[in-house]
């Protein structure tokens, strides 16, 4: 699987970071950088990259083309959020990475070298591992083979 990113994300968080810590501690208590950036993510175009050139690519044409806009709608994001009542403060539920995930099947399996390649490989031989040591096994062979 590979990545996606939304190379304006780094930059509004960064911003909305910025601003938000230059205002009075009461209103900064009130005013989240995620909703601020969900705010101002939603109202502009994605600028996605899949791979080291492309997002030096995109965040070089977001540095030149629309740091000034992410500017003004930080801006705008947080006058909105400072006028609204305080929202839910439940978040949303973390979702796991694909690195992440491969880390933890790699400590589970004591495999420090597993790869998104061989996990596959390695899944097979545990499957066949377990049949071979579960006497009487009704494992359908034709229906697990490749």
């Amino acid at each position: 699987m590979s990545e996606l990113v939304n190379v304006l994300e780094e930059q509004v968080i960064k911003e909305a970071e910025r601003q938000i810590s230059a205002l009075p501690l009461t209103v900064q208590r009130r005013v989240r950088v995620t909703d601020v950036a969900a705010y101002v993510l939603n109202r502009m175009p994605p600028m996605y990259a899949t791979n080291q050139d492309g997002w030096a690519f995109q965040r070089e044409k977001a540095l030149r083309r629309v740091s000034r806009e992410i500017t003004q709608r930080v801006f705008e994001a947080i006058d909105v959020m400072k006028k609204s009542p305080a929202r839910s403060s439940r978040p949303l539920p973390k979702t796991v990475s694909a690195e992440s995930a491969l880390n933890q099947v790699r400590t589970i399996l004591e495999q420090p070298d597993l790869d998104w390649l061989t996990l596959p490989q390695m899944v097979r031989q545990l499957r066949d591992a377990a049949r071979i040591s579960e006497p009487g096994s009704n494992f359908d062979e034709g229906r697990y083979s490749r």
